[in-house]
């Protein structure tokens, strides 16, 4: 398991100069690798779109960070936690937990939440989302607290 620290400005995820080590996060034999995004600035790091990427952790802690999530997806082994900065799933997050401690999740009809347990507030409101977000493999789905629907539209009640 090795850990890497975010070392440049908007890029691939695939390209091992982007990050502390040198070594892409997740490559050959690094399925529980942990990877953060911490370094200062405004960036955006686009994984997914270079084949389904396996990692064990990562963490989102950078106010101008943003993960892009592409088609193919990205594979959490433990958890995804978003401490600050922005979430844009625009494929699958499968597997782990998304841990909601600050930041936004933006998202388009290509979102996918496959098998992921949410900690936190999942508000699915946020600037520059668009369409549905499809949930799989959760059996039950549980909703603790208090949940508010709203439709479209900005009107109460939404529907389920």
């Amino acid at each position: 398991m090795a850990s890497a620290s975010w070392a440049a400005g908007t890029s691939s995820w695939y390209v091992g100069a982007n990050w502390s080590t040198g070594v892409v996060p997740g490559g050959v034999g690094g399925v529980d690798d942990v990877a953060t995004l911490d370094a200062p600035g405004s960036y955006t790091v686009k994984v997914g779109n270079a084949g389904v990427t396996t990692i064990g952790s990562v963490a989102v802690n950078a106010a101008g960070a943003t993960l892009g999530v592409a088609l193919q997806g990205l594979n959490v082994k433990t958890a995804l936690t978003l401490n600050s900065g922005r979430l844009l799933l625009q494929g699958a997050l499968r597997g782990g937990t998304l841990v909601m401690n600050g930041g936004v999740m933006m998202r388009n009809d290509a979102a996918v939440l496959d098998g992921v347990r949410v900690q936190g507030t999942l508000d699915l409101s946020a600037p520059y989302s668009a369409g549905a977000l499809t949930l799989l493999n959760y059996a039950p789905l549980t909703l603790r607290g208090a949940t508010t629907f709203v439709a479209a539209d900005g009107t109460s009640p939404g529907l389920l």
